[in-house]
């Protein structure tokens, strides 16, 4: 995905260090395959995702630009000069949907029950299998519950309304409740996917609460059908949304959130905690100054909407990348500062208040929270640029 120019000038040589560093750096500590390693090691955990080649991109020969290498969690990219990038893990176009929730989202399930915040991104240029990821192409509560497609949200829900079901058969004194949300971020507007007409909402912030969005609904769920009806039903509104903004979806972000919230009473003392988990679909990340069409030829140049709606896209999308840029960095430095000096350290200013976005999920952003990034790439000639970019970001 592309940032605008100049943030791409100076990103290009950190994110290049971040990714060829992201074997040693980035990725020890946090399993997100679930086996429970929650030492507050590692909490930013980046995969790169490759689909299959379209039809129109089959129909080119010799275009395949990308190889995956699930050995060594690379991918290297083909050209003049052929440039390798390091990951925690990656997926190549055979990946099935359940062995990248398998890789990505178990674990994040996971530590979502055991008090810990987290949130999963879908990112990369618009075409390249984000929303595939994320939700899969699912449209009612039976696709989203059987079948074989459905994507990482869906198998999430399904994991942790499996386990809050086998630990409150085990335990007499755990009660769960769990509430979702469903909003899009359009151009720095946050919209409420599950109540129509409630448009235009404001984040907060307030020491009890925390930051939340005012008028956001937050119905309970009590199981996972619940819970996959109201994921059905902002999906539907996102669509309606789609048709009449001209495929505005993809140029919008989507956060939906579980939050669930465990009380446990001992000896009369009740202790409640909340985590929330948000599943996060980005909007694309391509430049969108004449955004070339697949095969080449540029499209006319976007009308003033255009470049003004790619201006906010862009600047959430890079706010994203300086807060997770500013915290896997200060994640190296305290790794390597191990020592008295550590106190003495002060932390770097993490700029969430850059957008919406990065603001309304501060709380799983940096701390002890999980955060994980998939980025979905195209194997093809035809988005090389796209691709070089998202592998930098």
């Amino acid at each position: 995905g592309a940032m605008s120019g100049t943030l791409e000038a100076t990103m290009s040589s950190q994110s290049l260090e971040c990714a060829q560093d992201s074997s040693a750096g980035l990725g020890s500590g946090f399993d997100p395959g679930g086996k429970g390693n929650d030492d507050g090691g590692d909490n930013i955990r980046v995969y790169v995702r490759s689909r299959p080649p379209s039809e129109r991109e089959q129909a080119v020969p010799d275009q395949k630009m990308v190889v995956v290498d699930r050995a060594s969690s690379s991918v290297v990219l083909r050209g003049d000069q052929a440039r390798t990038f390091t990951f925690d893990g990656v997926l190549d176009e055979n990946a099935t949907q359940e062995e990248v929730f398998e890789l990505v989202g178990r674990g994040v399930g996971t530590s979502c029950l055991a008090g810990y915040n987290g949130s999963v991104y879908v990112y990369g240029q618009t075409g390249v299998g984000k929303t595939y990821t994320m939700s899969g192409p699912v449209s009612t509560v039976q696709s989203m519950q059987f079948d074989d497609k459905r994507g990482l949200i869906c198998r999430i829900l399904d994991s942790v309304f499996s386990a809050i079901h086998r630990r409150r058969a085990q335990t007499e004194d755990l009660s769960y409740v769990c509430r979702c949300s469903f909003l899009e971020i359009y151009k720095e507007q946050v919209t409420d996917l599950l109540e129509s007409g409630n448009a235009n909402l404001q984040v907060r912030e307030d020491m009890n609460r925390g930051i939340y969005v005012e008028r956001l609904s937050e119905p309970t769920v009590g199981s996972l059908t619940e819970a996959f009806h109201i994921l059905c039903k902002g999906i539907q509104q996102r669509h309606i949304g789609a048709t009449s903004m001209n495929e505005h979806s993809s140029r919008s972000h989507a956060v939906f959130t579980l939050s669930v919230e465990v009380a446990q009473t001992r000896a009369g003392v009740t202790s409640t905690r909340v985590a929330r988990l948000s599943l996060v679909d980005l909007a694309g990340s391509e430049r969108q100054q004449g955004v070339v069409d697949g095969l080449g030829g540029a499209t006319q140049p976007y009308q003033s909407l255009r470049v003004k709606e790619a201006g906010a896209i862009n600047k959430s999308l890079s706010a994203l990348t300086n807060v997770i840029m500013s915290l896997s960095r200060e994640e190296r430095s305290r790794r390597r500062s191990v020592g008295p000096s550590d106190t003495m350290r002060r932390p770097s200013f993490v700029h969430y208040r850059d957008s919406k976005l990065t603001f309304l999920l501060r709380d799983s952003l940096g701390g002890n929270s999980k955060t994980v990034i998939v980025a979905n790439i195209s194997p093809s000639a035809v988005c090389y640029s796209e691709t070089l970019s998202t592998l930098k970001f």
